[in-house]
């Protein structure tokens, strides 16, 4: 079976943030992920990338040798083409709408990082009738890979816009065009996107980077949800924030801290902030560690963690500590050392979510 659907995709009916008309940018990502030759990069107005992302209608029109398109059957194919991969992006965008975080949380997690070049790199991954196993599975391979390439990015304070990755991402199309899934799998694998690793350094929060480190902290809250059989995703909620563990007061750390300078900054760490709802942070945010360490328990499970009662409450959550030897703790107190080992502990939870992405052993 392959998506033939009904036979025609509507795809003007999907709503892109960037407001532009989703039937241009289909037209624009498949010419682009499968047929596009040389370089994004390339200045020539008249390059392949260039022209399509112009005017892919006079693209085609002057391709037609390139394209095969010589006699009635050969347009007749390019069309049933045309017609399958805009059914595959149009399921892609649907099941990005639909949220089902379970089954595509991946896929969603991209989406909210805002990355829009996603669909094309999954489109580019698709061959033409493909099986519905087959395209599921890529989607779920390319969308996974997706994350742990953005995650890392976003770790290491690298932007994730789409004019910092479109070359990278189109290149990798052209590389990946009708590979079989345990091909793509393979080459996933093989090829990391970029050359970075998460070993050394944490991310501080700031103004510019809040966006991307609330999805980031509801990743890793779920990635503990999930492999603790609660998956519970945190961005499916309403009004839901980065906040910091230790309340705004300085003068409650001048035993660890000389200046105001250098709280900030340990305050900021990665290690000091969840994801919780904007009401939890209303009524006690500003509250001592202790008191919110009670309210905590009543929280998502990376909050909860950090409470005594979640190691002897939660069978499925304690099962996912000893099998994923990850360095899980509760802390009565929660001091300056505290806050870097639960950054490593965050590290570590992303590590062992994207194991088999790393290729680093």
């Amino acid at each position: 079976e392959t998506y033939g659907f009904s036979e025609g995709a509507d795809i003007r009916a999907i709503n892109l943030a960037s407001k532009s008309k989703a039937e241009f940018e289909f037209f624009k990502i498949y010419f682009r992920s499968h047929y596009a030759e040389g370089s994004f990069q390339s200045k020539d107005a008249n390059a392949d990338f260039v022209k399509i992302g112009k005017e892919f209608h006079r693209w085609v029109r002057d391709k037609n040798e390139a394209l095969n398109l010589k006699n009635s059957n050969d347009f007749e194919r390019f069309i049933e083409k045309i017609v399958f991969y805009a059914n595959v992006y149009e399921h892609i965008m649907k099941l990005i709408e639909d949220r089902n975080t379970v089954d595509y949380l991946y896929l969603i997690v991209n989406a909210d990082y805002g990355f829009t070049l996603q669909p094309a790199l999954i489109m580019a991954a698709i061959k033409y009738n493909d099986t519905d196993a087959d395209i599921d599975k890529k989607i779920k391979l390319v969308s996974k890979y997706l994350t742990k390439t953005l995650s890392w990015r976003v770790w290491n304070h690298w932007l994730i816009s789409q004019n910092q990755m479109e070359n990278k991402i189109y290149d990798m199309c052209r590389q990946i065009r009708d590979m079989s899934s345990d091909s793509l799998e393979q080459f996933l694998y093989n090829t990391p996107l970029d050359d970075n690793n998460i070993d050394d350094g944490t991310p501080t929060l700031n103004q510019q980077n809040r966006p991307k480190l609330r999805v980031l902290l509801s990743l890793i809250t779920e990635i503990v949800a999930k492999n603790s059989g609660q998956p519970d995703y945190m961005l499916n909620k309403k009004e839901i924030e980065v906040e910091h563990i230790w309340a705004n007061h300085y003068e409650d750390h001048t035993d660890e801290f000389d200046n105001q300078a250098d709280f900030a900054a340990a305050r900021n760490n990665i290690g000091d902030l969840l994801v919780l709802p904007k009401s939890f942070n209303a009524a006690y945010g500003d509250k001592s560690y202790p008191e919110k360490l009670v309210q905590y328990f009543s929280q998502n499970i990376l909050a909860q963690t950090l409470n005594k009662q979640k190691y002897t409450t939660n069978p499925g959550f304690v099962n996912f500590v000893n099998t994923s030897g990850l360095k899980f703790e509760p802390y009565d107190e929660f001091k300056r050392a505290n806050i870097v080992k639960r950054a490593d502990l965050y590290r570590g939870i992303l590590k062992y979510e994207f194991a088999q992405y790393l290729n680093e052993e």
